[in-house]
């Protein structure tokens, strides 16, 4: 029971950075060459928990497409047709409940990744910025609670990933400011 429960939370903490390497990607501050890398924490998520790691790519890229309407991509649909159409398989593979539990976990992170980023997004699509900070606050807040209801263990699981590896890139994106600025290093 233990260690199901460890393997659930690793799934998560694994394809988290995956997604979030993802959004970096998209929103041009990711680096391209480390994709390899990412494919094999993929694969190291499938391993510990299919569906958890399945269901969260699948509803991440679905919330991810949801906002490119005019671009066409591989199967030269535009990006909400993608969208619809990996919900619609989601549903199918996982279930109405599981996978909306999932596009609800996704949403949850979305807002507060825009919530964390409200002072650096001041010209990208930051849900915070466009509809206001307190208003997506309670929006996110609600899905929150939400995911506590549906299911606790997992929603426990899932923000104490999400928090670390918040924790992690803004650390991380920390250090390289401090590399760039030599006036840090100045005694």
């Amino acid at each position: 029971m233990l260690i199901n429960l460890f393997k659930t939370f690793l799934s998560f903490l694994f394809i988290g950075v995956v997604i979030k390497y993802m959004d970096d990607i998209n929103d041009g501050e990711g680096i391209f060459e480390h994709f390899p890398y990412y494919l094999l924490v993929t694969s190291c998520a499938v391993l510990l928990n299919k569906n958890v790691a399945i269901a969260c790519l699948w509803a991440a890229y679905a919330i991810g497409m949801l906002d490119k309407l005019k671009i066409h991509y591989l199967f030269n649909l535009k990006g909400i047709f993608e969208s619809i159409l990996i919900l619609i398989v989601g549903f199918f593979v996982f279930g109405f409940k599981t996978f909306l539990y999932y596009i609800i976990l996704m949403l949850f992170i979305n807002l507060s990744d825009d919530l964390l980023d409200y002072k650096i997004d001041e010209f990208g699509k930051n849900l915070a910025r466009k509809f206001g900070f307190v208003e997506v606050g309670i929006v996110a807040l609600n899905f929150l609670l939400l995911l506590f209801y549906l299911d606790y263990q997992y929603a426990f699981m899932s923000v104490i990933a999400y928090s670390i590896i918040q924790t992690y890139f803004i650390y991380r994106g920390r250090l390289y400011v401090r590399k760039d600025n030599y006036n840090l290093y100045k005694r």
